[in-house]
C-alpha cells in the first residue's frame, strides 16, 4: 500500500471512540541503524455504536534518521479469535 492510499485509511480513526490499547510481551532489536519491535497489541475502541476489540501479533520496522527513528513498515496479524 503507498502512503497516501494508507493515510487516507487512516481517516476513520478519527471517528472512533473510547480507545484503548495494551502492550504485551515487548521485545527490541537494534541492528545499527534498524530496529525491530515485536509484540502482541490488545486494542479496542468503539465506532458506530459497535465495541470492536481485536488482539493482534505486531511487528514495527524503525529506521534511523539522524538522532530521530522513523517507523519504516508496520505490520499487525490479528488472532483467528479474538477477545
Amino acid at each position: 500500500m503507498e502512503s497516501d492510499e494508507a493515510r487516507s485509511g487512516e481517516d476513520a480513526i478519527a471517528e472512533v471512540e473510547d480507545f484503548t490499547y495494551k502492550v504485551d510481551g515487548l521485545r527490541v532489536d537494534v541492528f545499527g541503524p534498524a530496529a525491530i519491535a515485536t509484540f502482541v497489541l490488545d486494542y479496542g475502541f468503539v465506532a458506530d455504536s459497535e465495541h470492536i476489540a481485536v488482539r493482534a501479533r505486531s511487528t514495527l520496522v524503525f529506521v534511523a534518521d539522524g538522532a530521530d527513528w522513523k517507523i519504516a513498515h508496520e505490520h499487525l496479524s490479528p488472532f483467528k479469535s479474538n477477545p
